[in-house]
């Protein structure tokens, strides 16, 4: 009994000891004469500064940080590089996770075992064009050189940014 006594008494002389603040207006500031001042023939614009401007998003509210900023939503897969009917091809399959159609223009880019460019072909979705619909479609090269690059190592180069499709 005695502890909880001192418990209490110990706990209500710490809560009367807080220390209360409160914003103090200097007088000195706040009483200076405001100094005229001829009229400015157009008048100002509040200026924002970097931290106030709300920084531009994507349709999911990514915020945009540079021009590779949709190659996010794009995946490639499942490609493949084959000769048919004495012609080289590539296909493979491209995965759009925006929710609009991307406008993106593609080049698969083959080097051979020194790292010199060998071959260069434009890349296709399945409507023929550079917009590639959301979900899943299929991507398709076909490759003009007269030399084998089945087994070259490629990359696929984005030769415009990408963007949203109007």
């Amino acid at each position: 009994m005695r502890i909880t006594l001192l418990v209490l008494c110990f706990g209500a002389a710490l809560l009367t000891g807080c220390v209360s603040q409160r914003p103090v207006v200097l007088p000195l500031e706040t009483l200076k004469p405001k100094q005229e001042t001829e009229a400015d023939p157009m008048p100002s614009q509040p200026e924002q500064s970097f931290q106030e401007q709300e920084p531009e998003k994507d349709a999911l509210g990514a915020v945009i940080y540079s021009p590779n900023h949709y190659m996010r939503y794009l995946t490639f897969s499942n490609l493949r590089v084959y000769e048919y009917s004495g012609g080289t091809f590539l296909d493979g399959i491209c995965e759009n996770t925006y929710p609009y159609a991307l406008n993106a223009k593609f080049e698969v880019v083959f080097f051979d075992d020194k790292g010199a460019e060998t071959a260069r072909a434009e890349l296709y979705s399945q409507n023929e064009s550079a917009c590639f619909e959301p979900g899943k479609s299929a991507v398709y090269a076909d490759i003009d050189t007269d030399i084998d690059v089945q087994l070259m190592e490629f990359e696929l180069a984005c030769v415009e940014g990408i963007s949203p499709a109007a």
